[in-house]
């Protein structure tokens, strides 16, 4: 839930989401205010009014804590009841920690920080957009997404196998920001993780906090192949839910589900199970309408904004300059890629020539100037790849006056092409 900051106290009004970690610090405070001025017992009622009705055990009552000021005379599980005892208040505040918070003196005190940790909204709005639209993020995770399985031999369980579902995202250390608007949307579940020098990762495992992940995907379906993926990994997750990978039939059952997602098996799993039987992945059509915000959050991920200088006497300057827009799919994809040029009513599609992948290409200054740029002006670019867009738009309107035909021109040019995609 998102709390409401007051105007009429000058503060700064951006929307402003509790992590996890934010609401169980929140907690703790309140559970310390509880301590000190009102020293009350709660019983096991009151946790059940406030939707702890699962609770087994319960607080010592008054009569017993005057018994238990002796460490001879507690139980030997005292310590371990009363940690739970905590975490189970603290677990309640938890979920009240959205309506606590304006009681909370951090609320007047401590300024007030969106979930972007480094990165505020102003920062934020520079990359493109404040808020993410729920059909760009489907787009991006088109792009950009992974749903995961691991399957690892452990000796801790009975079957002797554990079964970890994941749901990651890997970019650039650049986009950062990025990751941080998506962890935000989806509740601020999961962990952002740097890897080498420029890789960083946003990871989510926790069953409980794929239930966010899930919602989302439910609702605004994805469009790609991926989702042949996705409907085979929700599949898991459920077997998982239901308790049935404690059994052996239930790891087989995840095994030939697994073997259908992402690149199949690893060699390890092939080599353990060698008579598993694959799923059929399931056979998805494209949809008739695409929201336009999800073509925007997969050209976030797969798009590409590109000027090119080559030598050609034909022109004053000696230099030929030319635009293209690109848009990437890999080859289980070329349906859909086949279907860009109608929704966009400009360029075509075609394969490579490896046949591993194919490109929706624009190339005409017409359709950049009347469509393209339109398009992507409406319905927002987020991310470093809104740098390239504005550099882009740059140089089409110097080609639009003519500045390419000049040796000075193609100069400026080629200092705003130094500057975009992997020069930047």
């Amino acid at each position: 839930m998102t709390s409401k900051p007051s105007r009429e106290r000058g503060i700064n009004c951006t929307p402003f989401y509790w992590s996890c970690n934010q609401r169980y610090v929140l907690s703790a405070y309140i559970l310390f205010i509880f301590h000190i001025f009102f020293k009350k017992k709660t019983n096991s009622k009151r946790i059940e009014r406030l939707g702890y009705n699962k609770i087994q055990k319960r607080f010592y009552s008054s009569s017993a804590r005057k018994t238990l000021k002796s460490p001879e005379s507690r139980p030997s599980n005292y310590f371990k009841r009363l940690n739970f005892n905590i975490k189970c208040m603290s677990n309640v505040l938890f979920e009240w920690s959205n309506y606590l918070v304006f009681f909370s003196p951090a609320f007047f005190i401590v300024p007030r920080f969106n979930q972007f940790n480094k990165h505020n909204f102003s920062s934020n709005a520079s990359l493109g957009i404040n808020l993410l639209n729920p059909y760009w993020l489907t787009g991006f995770v088109d792009a950009e997404g992974s749903f995961t399985v691991s399957i690892s031999k452990s000796n801790r369980v009975k079957v002797g196998w554990t079964v970890i579902p994941g749901f990651k995202i890997t970019l650039h250390k650049k986009d950062r920001a990025i990751l941080e608007m998506i962890q935000s949307f989806f509740n601020g579940v999961g962990n952002i993780t740097e890897h080498g020098d420029n890789t960083i990762h946003y990871r989510i495992y926790s069953i409980d906090e794929l239930y966010f992940v899930i919602k989302h995907f439910d609702k605004y379906y994805l469009i790609t192949q991926k989702r042949a993926d996705y409907e085979l990994w929700r599949r898991i997750i459920e077997i998982i839910k239901n308790k049935e990978h404690l059994t052996k039939e239930g790891i087989e059952k995840i095994v030939a589900i697994r073997a259908s997602i992402n690149l199949g098996l690893s060699p390890e799993l092939k080599i353990a199970f060698p008579n598993v039987s694959v799923w059929n992945k399931p056979k998805l059509e494209v949809p008739n309408n695409i929201d336009p915000n999800w073509m925007a959050g997969l050209t976030s991920g797969e798009g590409c904004f590109y000027v090119s200088i080559v030598k050609n006497s034909k022109y004053n300057s000696g230099f030929q300059v030319r635009l293209k827009f690109l848009l990437a799919q890999h080859a289980r994809d070329i349906e859909l890629l086949q279907k860009f040029p109608e929704i966009f009513g400009c360029g075509s599609s075609k394969l490579r020539s490896n046949k591993e992948a194919g490109d929706f290409v624009v190339s005409k200054l017409h359709d950049f100037n009347h469509i393209i740029i339109p398009f992507f002006d409406k319905y927002k670019i987020v991310g470093e790849k809104v740098k390239d867009y504005e550099d882009f738009k740059k140089v089409l309107t110097l080609i639009n006056n003519g500045a390419h035909l000049t040796f000075d021109g193609v100069n400026i040019i080629n200092e705003i092409k130094s500057g975009m995609n992997k020069g930047r």
